[in-house]
């Protein structure tokens, strides 16, 4: 780049090897003088950010109208002119963190409504169904102030409240333990191809990446443009994400229609599943304990 001072000497400070070029072709240090101006220090960064924040853009495009596109020029080896797969997936989750908390403190109280109205119903279900048997042990009673280490339905509810919140400011840690675990059941799906595990991972994270930026766009869609639509949007969601994988598996798997299509009904239906068990337990597990 046309800010950078390069050095006169031609060896390289890193290995001692010759360079003949900018780069050492030993171990592809660039052969840049070690003291700068700070206005040079400051144009390589912005130039650097501004290289990827180029390509972040320049690969969404193909995320959205070319599903599987940029997963299947990444295993052809054609990987400079996109970006990183990885540095993809985390800028989608910085952006999905982002927005997903300023729709949560938004609707928290609609949020948490939603659920102690949801953990009511299911006491009311199971005292009516078993009065007199409680799982485990656990006796839950509407009059007990929580003597004897025992805790009322409203102190639980507040620990299932206080577990969601955590949970929403965790959720990027979670979205990236979540990954490798996609990436397994779409190699369970094509076991018998005997494909690298990498591959899918590398796939997961170009659909994941997909996933969280339409997700930060309806949630962008229900805090500013239109909040009523809230409660409405699941099912557009799901057909959307599976239309997308059917898409995607087909251009980078070559597998027929019908078989495309079948597991990514069947694969979105796993990990809506793991999604939603992992969310369950985190809310319960860091609430209730």
């Amino acid at each position: 780049m046309s800010h950078k001072k390069y050095r006169t000497e031609t060896n390289c400070l890193n290995c001692g090897a010759d360079v003949t070029r900018k780069f050492c072709p030993e171990c592809g240090q660039e052969n840049i003088e070690l003291r700068d101006s700070f206005v040079h220090v400051v144009g390589h960064f912005v130039a650097d950010y501004l290289h990827y924040d180029s390509k972040f853009f320049k690969g969404l495009l193909p995320l959205f109208t070319k599903p599987g596109y940029l997963t299947h020029q990444y295993l052809e080896g054609k990987r400079v002119s996109n970006i990183h797969p990885l540095r993809l997936f985390f800028f989608c989750t910085i952006i999905m963190v982002l927005i997903s908390n300023l729709y949560y403190h938004k609707f928290e109280h609609s949020i948490r409504d939603e659920i102690i109205t949801q953990e009511k119903v299911s006491a009311s279900d199971s005292t009516q169904a078993t009065p007199k048997k409680r799982p485990y042990g656990i006796r839950i009673t509407t009059t007990d102030d929580g003597k004897n280490g025992e805790k009322t339905p409203e102190q639980m509810m507040q620990d299932a409240r206080a577990g969601l919140a955590e949970f929403f400011h965790n959720i990027k840690y979670i979205s990236f333990f979540l990954l490798p675990v996609y990436a397994l059941i779409f190699k369970l799906f094509y076991v018998r191809r005997k494909t690298y595990y990498v591959d899918h991972l590398i796939y997961t994270m170009h659909l994941q990446s997909f996933v969280y930026i339409l997700v930060s766009l309806l949630l962008a869609l229900l805090l500013w443009v239109v909040p009523g639509w809230r409660g409405h949007t699941s099912l557009p969601f799901v057909g959307i994400v599976c239309l997308y994988v059917a898409l995607s598996l087909r251009r980078v798997y070559e597998q027929a229609w019908w078989k495309s299509i079948l597991k990514a009904v069947l694969a979105v239906g796993l990990c809506l599943f793991v999604t939603a068990a992992v969310f369950t337990g985190y809310i319960v597990i860091r609430g209730i304990l």
